[in-house]
């Protein structure tokens, strides 16, 4: 479906998450809709490419559009641009709660994670995920299943971290366990934590910006020393491999004990002194809840990013997504 031609002076531009205009599967420098008072938001996700308009969101001010929605109503009469996102963000075990994959014929015939991961496609950057995609939850597989496989197909333009719950002590006391063994086997739940264990546990963008699910280690001195950490591996009660996933940041100075039970709490003396050593400007977790989606601590040198919005149903809260550019500058989409 095409939009009617319109011989009006004002345009709805469209563009992606991370600011490129996108028309189906391809990337292009912009994408410009002639304006209508009629249109509804239904139609511009449609005439955009969108096979399965329910899937993404288009976002304006800050605010995701309703589908009847019109220009009208929205009071549009100049230039509009507008930003195309998926609705299912929240990858907390929280992936399309209408769907599930209950054999294999089924999912042949509905290929729901190929829907609900079509923003990988067109991604022009690739996406980073910074853990925890087991224990919150009762769809832990399909999140996992599903982010695997587009692993597979599109490598370069998806990134798995591991985050503290994605290993076998605490995936056998949630949900994961019994929702993979009741749809599955317990085979192929000891295959998803040897996945896990393989996954690796930090990320570095262009040297200078340091990601992983939880913080530093008294006993991390240089960055080479998690290369030395050997995979698979099976998550200890202590150590360097446990810090990365377990220690959080405090308002107090120093290293101290973690109310978690595992791991430290570091302040911003060692992180300074980290970052120095290592030569790093940002450092980006995802492991505390923030209720704006966001967080940051120690002069926005370090910054945590919550992408599940309504956490386990209870906190009402939002949540974000974390944009890079070329020159390391950040930004964030805080969506509802």
């Amino acid at each position: 479906m095409e939009p009617a031609t319109a011989s009006a002076s004002a345009w709805l531009t469209v563009l992606g998450l991370s600011g490129e205009a996108v028309v189906g599967a391809e990337q292009r420098p912009l994408v410009q809709i002639p304006m209508e008072p009629s249109h509804s938001v239904k139609q511009i996700k449609g005439w955009i490419g969108s096979k399965d308009p329910e899937l993404f969101a288009l976002m304006y001010d800050g605010r995701k559009l309703r589908d009847k929605e019109t220009c009208s109503s929205l009071g549009w009469k100049d230039e509009v641009t507008l930003y195309l996102v998926v609705q299912c963000c929240d990858f907390a075990d929280q992936i399309a709660p209408r769907r599930r994959i209950v054999s294999k014929e089924e999912y042949t015939r509905r290929t729901t994670p190929r829907k609900w991961l079509n923003f990988i496609v067109y991604a022009p950057r690739p996406y980073l995920f910074l853990g925890n995609y087991v224990n919150r939850g009762i769809q832990g597989s399909d999140v996992l299943v599903t982010l695997m496989a587009y692993k597979c197909q599109f490598p370069e333009k998806l990134y798995m971290l591991r985050g503290r719950h994605d290993c076998r002590q605490i995936a056998r006391m949630s949900e994961f366990y019994e929702e993979v063994c009741r749809l599955y086997s317990r085979k192929l739940w000891r295959s998803f934590i040897d996945v896990l264990n393989h996954l690796p546990l930090c990320a570095r963008v262009n040297g200078r910006v340091f990601c992983v699910s939880g913080g530093i280690s008294p006993e991390l001195r240089h960055l080479e020393q998690i290369n030395e950490l050997h995979r698979p591996l099976e998550v200890p009660e202590e150590g360097l491999l446990t810090d990365l996933l377990w220690s959080d940041p405090t308002d107090c100075q120093g290293w101290g004990p973690s109310d978690r039970g595992l791991s430290y709490t570091f302040g911003q003396d060692v992180f300074e002194e980290f970052c120095e050593t290592n030569h790093i400007e940002l450092m980006v977790r995802g492991m505390q809840l923030s209720q704006h989606g966001y967080e940051y601590f120690f002069q926005q040198r370090l910054v945590n990013v919550f992408t599940c919005a309504n956490y386990m149903g209870e906190w009402d809260n939002r949540a974000a997504v974390m944009l890079l550019d070329e020159d390391l500058q950040h930004k964030f989409w805080v969506l509802p």
